[in-house]
């Protein structure tokens, strides 16, 4: 019998939308008794990684009426539901995609090889049968660096001009594009941000009252990077051999838009984008 798995897509992201695909042949006319194919969903560390959105099934025996059952979180269990459950009517090709993301789980890494496994089993004339397939998929994710420069960072005075200048890059381990990119800067309450001087191309770029400077991009691709510039002048406030500092961060997440289920720099969780 014809027994096949596939995968659209390799290497995902969290959140990221993807579809395996299941084929069984039945040849011949005759009748095949409990028939089932079990789809083992797959699972990192023990936990449940794989969340389905949905499943479209399509057969060439119509009669024989498949559908599906899912009791165990971690199982799709297919059956021909042809007058008496499980015996299918051959012949008949059943292809099965079944449609979903890699969730925003802990266990979800970058790196990690994710396995998807197909059985199916059935009796023909009193013989069992039985079949098995894999196919496995990587998770990919994004991992940005930010660094500053000053300059001057020495013998300022009241008045002076600082430049301060933002680099932002994927690091050496980095396997994804990175979406909704923010970075967002705190000047110091003695610093005077320089109204214009903002420069970041291809953001949206924002300053609020609270001493913020915050720059929007869509995307970061993979092995790019992106450069902010702004300039602030010191306020008479300042006091003399004080240390000032501004604290610089970037986030992002594993998908564009507003996903729910994608992974994000909130901090919060598994979301460890910042």
């Amino acid at each position: 019998e014809g027994f096949d798995k596939t995968i659209s897509r390799t290497p995902v992201s969290i959140g990221e939308p993807f579809s395996f695909t299941l084929t069984a042949d039945l040849y011949g006319s005759r009748t095949y008794t409990s028939t089932y194919l079990t789809d083992t969903l797959p699972t990192l560390d023990g936990t449940l990684v794989f969340s389905y959105t949905s499943v479209v099934i399509g057969n060439e025996n119509l009669a024989n009426n498949w559908d599906f059952t899912n009791t165990d979180p971690k199982l799709l269990v297919f059956r021909p539901n042809n007058g008496t459950l499980g015996n299918a009517v051959g012949p008949d090709r059943v292809i099965i995609t079944v449609t979903g993301i890699i969730s925003n789980e802990v266990a979800a890494d970058n790196n990690d090889i994710f396995t998807h496994r197909m059985n199916l089993t059935y009796r023909d004339d009193g013989q069992f049968y039985g079949y098995t397939d894999t196919v496995t998929g990587t998770v990919k994710e994004p991992f940005l660096v930010i660094t500053k420069q000053a300059n001057p960072t020495s013998i300022i005075k009241a008045g002076d001009e600082v430049t301060y200048t933002l680099f932002v890059t994927h690091t050496a381990a980095s396997r994804a594009t990175a979406y909704d990119v923010v970075v967002v800067d705190a000047i110091p309450a003695v610093f005077t941000y320089k109204t214009g001087s903002l420069a970041a191309p291809g953001a949206t770029t924002t300053f609020t009252a609270d001493q913020g400077v915050s720059a929007t991009y869509a995307s970061l691709p993979l092995g790019s990077g992106l450069t902010i510039t702004y300039v602030v002048t010191v306020d008479a406030a300042a006091e003399p051999s004080s240390l000032l500092t501004n604290t610089v961060s970037v986030t992002d997440t594993s998908t564009p838009g507003a996903n729910p289920n994608e992974r994000t720099g909130s901090g919060v969780g598994p979301n460890d984008y910042i």
